[in-house]
């Protein structure tokens, strides 16, 4: 392998059968993987210039990932109570976005047939997943207080569970949850 210094790629000399060899360019700005031949890597073929110019401009133009101001600015802006209150259980989701979305067009229109039958459907999906949210907090609840009377040897109080870092946000999306099934007159979860 033999480097050229003025054009800084690489010559592999390859041998087949015979006393034939062939001689290639690898180009490395193009790949450092693919030989290719010299005609290839000719920089005066207007072709390959272009596709040179394309790549370094595609690296030079990448800029990093960053969040979608969009949705930063629809977190923000939920209008609904409701939908502050389901944010607080679900956490700010495409679910919830669209269900606030959905609650400011039924009100905007409320003889609208069409608003209050997307509103609706969407609120039953709204309800199902609050449901299985407030079940999976609540067994959460339940298995720190067996985890506390296993090592503290006693029943948890309202204070040690007010006391408790770990348990706090999930006894306020517990509370929040429950409020929520209340108001939709969903009591499946007091049985």
């Amino acid at each position: 392998m033999h480097i050229d210094p003025t054009t800084s790629s690489e010559q592999i000399q390859t041998e087949t059968e015979g006393d034939i060899s062939i001689t290639m360019e690898v180009d490395p700005i193009v790949s450092d993987e693919h030989p290719q031949t010299e005609n290839q890597t000719d920089t005066g073929n207007p072709l390959n210039q272009m596709q040179s110019r394309k790549r370094i401009r595609s690296e030079q133009e990448t800029p990093p990932q960053e969040p979608d101001p969009k949705k930063q600015k629809l977190c923000a802006a939920l209008v609904t109570k409701t939908a502050r209150a389901l944010q607080q259980v679900l956490g700010t989701c495409e679910e919830v976005l669209k269900y606030d979305k959905l609650k400011q067009n039924v009100t905007k229109n409320p003889k609208s047939r069409y608003h209050t039958e997307h509103y609706e459907i969407h609120l039953a999906k709204i309800q199902i997943l609050t449901l299985k949210a407030y079940k999976k907090v609540f067994n959460d609840i339940q298995s720190w207080k067996d985890n506390f009377r296993l090592s503290q040897h006693r029943e948890a109080t309202e204070a040690d569970l007010k006391e408790s870092i770990q348990i706090a946000p999930q006894r306020k999306q517990l509370r929040t949850a429950s409020e929520l099934l209340k108001l939709w007159k969903i009591t499946v979860h007091l049985v």
